[in-house]
């Protein structure tokens, strides 16, 4: 038979080994609590930078690396989207086309870096004027640039795109070699419409390229609207 002094240090043994137990399973859940969060914390950092990656490549991807403003992949995905707003709320979508005036005779009297420093003038201009909800600016190639306004009236349109004709002239670049200037000025052709079955975004953009032609033909330096789309 067991004495009382056995039967004692038989169960504070057996009480230090469950107390030793509870407290290496106690550490053991800590350490992996702390892994979880640890790992939770990398997995929440690198989603971070992945998003803030992910919306760089976006801004990079939609956006002209010269003069900052939209190019024309984004702004061919905003016609599109405003289009169709435009057409469930039967709202107008204006479209101004510009186009520098003799740019190509700038460039080769005063360099490529004044002309590349002209157009961020212009464009940076330009983005100070059109910054409505749903405006777009942007660089639809070499020195022409497209205005996106959904949702103005004609009268509108026509007053914003002598203002920004009138914006660009009073840059007062000094271009020696234009016919239309003593300083660079834009040629302006505008064109609006509500959508509908029968006409789209692309004859919108193709309409306002035709008054900017017009424009152009009509000796620079001024505004002109197709209204073709509007009859």
């Amino acid at each position: 038979m067991l004495s009382s002094e056995t039967i004692w240090i038989l169960v504070v043994g057996g009480v230090v080994l469950i107390l030793l137990g509870v407290f290496l399973i106690y550490m053991k859940t800590y350490v992996l609590r702390e892994q979880k969060s640890k790992l939770e914390d990398l997995v929440a950092k690198r989603t971070v930078e992945l998003e803030a990656a992910n919306a760089q490549l976006e801004t990079l991807v939609r956006n002209d690396p010269l003069t900052g403003v939209t190019n024309r992949r984004g702004f061919d995905e905003k016609v599109e989207e405003e289009w169709r707003r435009a057409s469930r709320y039967g709202a107008f979508v204006s479209i101004l086309m510009i186009d520098v005036d003799y740019f190509k005779n700038y460039n080769d009297n005063l360099g490529h870096q004044a002309g590349d420093r002209a157009l961020k003038m212009i464009a940076n201009a330009l983005a100070k004027l059109f910054k409505r909800a749903g405006e777009v600016v942007a660089r639809y190639g070499g020195e022409e640039f497209v205005i996106l306004m959904p949702g103005v009236t004609p009268g509108e349109t026509i007053e914003a795109a002598e203002r920004a004709r009138l914006q660009i002239e009073d840059l007062k670049l000094s271009h020696p070699s234009s016919d239309a200037s003593a300083v660079v000025t834009v040629s302006i052709g505008y064109s609006i419409e509500f959508p509908g079955e029968m006409n789209s975004a692309t004859a919108l953009i193709s309409a306002a390229d035709k008054a900017l032609y017009k424009a152009k033909l009509n000796g620079r330096n001024r505004v002109e609207g197709d209204r073709a789309l509007n009859r």
